[in-house]
């Protein structure tokens, strides 16, 4: 009897994520959990070393073998109330568009 596998391909070596884009990483960490990054990266069209869209899993993968921390969310919510954007506006002394906030 005989058995027809695939097997797994070897990644080859020397693939590197591009070093703006570990830049950029480093930058968000401190500020979005993996999957928002991901969605980031994706949406500026940057790639894995292997040239796949990024995921929550492969940010973490990178961040852990650059050793770059994750986000923490702060332990106290912020301070303020949410207002409309047209009192917001007024809040800060600005002017909107007729087009914006109706």
């Amino acid at each position: 009897m005989e058995l027809d596998l695939s097997l797994p391909r070897m990644k080859p070596r020397g693939l590197h994520t591009d070093k703006d884009t570990i830049s950029l990483l480093r930058r968000l960490a401190a500020h979005y959990p993996d999957d928002v990054i991901a969605g980031i990266l994706n949406r500026q069209g940057r790639k894995t070393a292997n040239g796949e869209r990024f995921t929550a899993n492969q940010v973490c993968g990178l961040r852990r073998y650059r050793n770059i921390p994750r986000y923490e969310p702060p332990a106290d919510p912020p301070t303020g109330k949410v207002v409309p954007i047209r009192q917001a506006a007024q809040i800060l002394g600005l002017t909107l568009p007729r087009f914006i906030g109706g």
